[in-house]
């Protein structure tokens, strides 16, 4: 007599999987749910970011990526302000008007200075590890799952740096 349950029938391939069939439910839940996340990713463009991933997976929450898109806008600011030609993102301090071409504002990029040092202090708070992972994550690279949690710390600290706890509780 042989123990466990019956072996299911049908098809089988030669690993020992079932073939799975047109008219089977699973295989029609499984392309469901394929249709559905591509909609999902084709109508947020913030999802195709390495943070929107994270969020899609639920590995942080909203707010959490959106202070991480904040981050990473504000990142692209300094290093376009510092010369760095390896952000994709446009830098919005330039000054276009009255023909003096792409000289920035002295009076805007200090502001701006002084508010991303603010933000950075802010993740140095929480341990150089965090500050090099959400920093690394914000600039595009993969980030390791032994990662997640001081990743999750920082981008905490961020959310209450920009005020996005505040804001989400209102609304």
């Amino acid at each position: 007599m042989s123990r466990g349950r019956n072996r299911k029938t049908g098809e089988r391939y030669p690993s020992g999987e079932i073939k799975l069939g047109r008219d089977d439910v699973r295989s029609l839940a499984i392309w469901n749910r394929i249709k559905h996340d591509g909609e999902r990713f084709a109508q947020d463009p913030k999802l195709r970011t390495r943070w929107g991933e994270l969020f899609f997976h639920n590995v942080i929450t909203e707010t959490q990526a959106e202070a991480a898109d904040r981050w990473a806008d504000m990142l692209a600011r300094y290093d376009g302000l510092n010369g760095y030609r390896r952000s994709t993102a446009p830098m919005p301090l330039e000054r276009t008007d009255k023909g003096r071409g792409d000289e920035p504002d002295p009076k805007e990029v200090k502001a701006f200075l002084k508010r991303f040092e603010a933000a950075h202090e802010a993740l140095v708070d929480c341990g150089k590890l965090v500050e090099m992972v959400v920093t690394n994550l914000c600039r595009g690279e993969v980030i390791n799952e032994v990662h997640y949690r001081p990743l999750q710390s920082g981008l905490t600290a961020l959310v209450k740096f920009y005020g996005l706890d505040r804001i989400r509780k209102v609304g």
